[in-house]
């Protein structure tokens, strides 16, 4: 449902209007008064008490107790002059709502009990006049305005905070969710980094390998084996350009996009592990069929990352590699028997590994053996 955006009075137009409103009231009530005996007739002077108190109102919003103060001591005085009696609440209903708006409600409480005690004292004791009257007719009125006045700028204060409160947690809200977009953005940005290291690192290693392979083959005069080397090398390239290309759909925003490596493609890296010279066991149990596309991916990218640093860094001449699965994770881990240490670049694909298995809540550990060789596992949850 769509609403319409409600008309506001600026500050300046508010003070005005209720500034007019007060004084044409009190000057209607002051001219409607009939003069009791000995009141003195109405002249200009009497209406100046309506006037300076709803000039006095242009200043309400700095000074709003002094401005109370003063149009009661306005008030005072036309009542000490004898003048026609009028509502006492009239002239300084302005003044009171403006006090409680700035949230000075009590002081507006308590001046305006002081003056009705003060009021009904005066006529009833002093002036003689009927206590019946008095009490349950005009100071009722007098009261009821009074507090109207008071309630309505107490209401307008706490609705004014409201709309403070709710501005305020629309910009934190505005402000979490730009942190929220950010963040997505940067894991985003990781996942892409680690995508493109685990492919091109991957890849460089088996291309880099079957190089050498081939190039001791020609010079062994082996053209089978070279050739073996090269249409590996080919389809190395082959398999990085097509990974690349979906990684720069994704960059593009474009929805479709290349399906990504996962455990199904574990056979081929096998077999171009082997192709590189290491012998390569793996052991499976339970179902691994049915997992969830991100444990899947995740989970071949660490064996990728593990099986590239065992090929290009610890000149491993056997992986054994793991994959067990039970009710709540999958446990993966890879095992070499190299050098027992991962230097130079290395260390960057193994921290992705950390970050790939941390965003889906699991955990990683990587090092040297004291058996020999260098080991990584993983628990990736289900």
């Amino acid at each position: 449902m769509v609403t319409e955006p409600r008309v506001r009075l600026s500050a300046p137009a508010l003070d005005a209007t209720l500034a007019v409103a007060t004084f044409v009231i009190t000057a209607t009530s002051i001219a409607a008064s009939t003069p009791g005996t000995g009141d003195n007739p109405t002249d200009l002077l009497a209406y100046a008490m309506p006037t300076l108190v709803a000039g006095l109102l242009g200043w309400r919003r700095r000074w709003p107790i002094t401005i109370l103060a003063l149009s009661v001591l306005l008030v005072l005085g036309y009542f000490a002059l004898n003048y026609p009696p009028i509502n006492l609440a009239l002239p300084l209903a302005g003044a009171l709502y403006s006090c409680a708006e700035a949230g000075r409600s009590m002081i507006a409480s308590a001046i305006s009990a002081v003056l009705l005690g003060g009021a009904a004292f005066f006529r009833i004791v002093i002036a003689g006049q009927d206590p019946t009257r008095v009490l349950l007719v005009d100071t009722v009125q007098i009261a009821a305005i009074m507090c109207g006045a008071i309630g309505l700028g107490y209401a307008v204060l706490a609705h004014e905070k409201l709309r403070v409160q709710e501005r305020a947690a629309a910009e934190q809200q505005a402000a979490r969710a730009k942190q929220d977009a950010d963040l997505r953005i940067e894991e985003e940005r990781l996942l892409l980094a680690r995508d493109l290291h685990d492919v091109l690192a991957h890849t460089v290693s088996v291309m880099s390998i079957q190089a050498d392979v081939a190039a001791e083959a020609l010079g062994d005069d082996d053209p089978e084996v070279a050739q073996r080397s090269v249409a590996l090398i080919r389809q190395q390239c082959a398999n990085a350009t097509t990974e690349l290309r979906g990684t720069v759909q994704l960059l593009r925003g474009d929805r479709q996009r290349e399906p990504v490596a996962d455990l199904a493609d574990l056979p081929g890296l096998v077999e171009r592990a082997r192709a590189a010279g290491v012998e390569v066991s793996v052991q499976r149990s339970g179902v691994l069929d049915d997992l969830r596309i991100p444990v899947r991916t995740t989970a071949y990218r660490v064996i990728q990352e593990a099986v590239t640093n065992a090929l290009r860094h610890a000149a491993a001449e056997r992986i054994d590699i793991t994959l067990a699965r039970d009710a709540r994770q999958l446990t993966l881990s890879v095992i070499d028997d190299g050098r027992g240490s991962t230097p130079g670049p290395a260390g960057l694909g193994l921290r992705g590994i950390s970050e790939r298995v941390g965003l889906l809540g699991g955990s990683s550990q990587f090092g040297p053996r004291e058996a020999g060789g260098f080991g990584v596992c993983a628990r990736i949850p289900l």
